[in-house]
């Protein structure tokens, strides 16, 4: 039997007709209480980090700095990158959400990874790698080849859901639920008639 278009209840996807093609849309998770407190924390940090720059520099315009030119030169280097990393930090945390879309064509799978706020995690956020901070945007097309790669992976902490382009290994669905991604699997198997392929790693 073939997987059903109706995602599972209570889930935040949906099926739609996008330019005339059959769509699936996964809109990111909401931002939580900790993307607002780090939000407000940055602009605090930013208007204090901002106010010592610039008391800085008056000082080095004024020629008022006695022996200790040379350090607060180096020191206002050092707070030009923690400014522009602030700011990149901010501008992630508040730019609007993109939802991720599957586009379902004759010539193959369209994939749009879209723009997902970024994951707060209970760690320090500075601990985490570049991809998890500044994820790349993904927009591809999958042609039939490609999709024969489809499997959902089974791992400790929860499933995957990938396509092997090459020696790339592509992560589709990373901000669904497990079961979103169970149906996501099922439905493009059925679709694109993977059914023989359709296996667990």
């Amino acid at each position: 039997m073939g997987a059903s278009m109706n995602p599972p209840e209570g889930s935040r996807l949906s099926v739609q007709w996008i330019d005339g093609q059959q769509t699936i849309v996964a809109p990111p998770q909401p931002r939580g209480a900790a993307a607002v407190f780090l939000t407000l924390f940055l602009l605090v940090w930013l208007a204090l980090w901002t106010f010592g720059g610039l008391q800085v520099v008056r000082q080095l315009v004024s020629g008022r700095t006695g022996d200790g030119e040379v350090f607060l030169a180096f020191w206002l280097i050092g707070w030009a990158l923690g400014e522009a990393f602030a700011l990149s930090m901010l501008y992630r945390n508040v730019r609007p959400a993109i939802p991720e879309r599957f586009t379902l064509r004759l010539d193959g799978l369209a994939y749009d990874s879209g723009v997902a706020p970024p994951r707060i995690y209970g760690g320090s956020q500075f601990g985490r790698s570049r991809r998890d901070l500044w994820p790349k945007r993904i927009r591809r097309i999958f042609p039939s080849d490609d999709l024969k790669t489809l499997r959902l992976r089974e791992g400790g902490d929860a499933n995957r859901l990938t396509v092997d382009v090459g020696a790339e290994r592509v992560d589709l669905a990373k901000n669904c639920t497990e079961v979103e991604r169970e149906w996501l699997f099922r439905t493009l198997s059925d679709h694109y008639r993977l059914a023989d392929d359709w296996r667990r790693s």
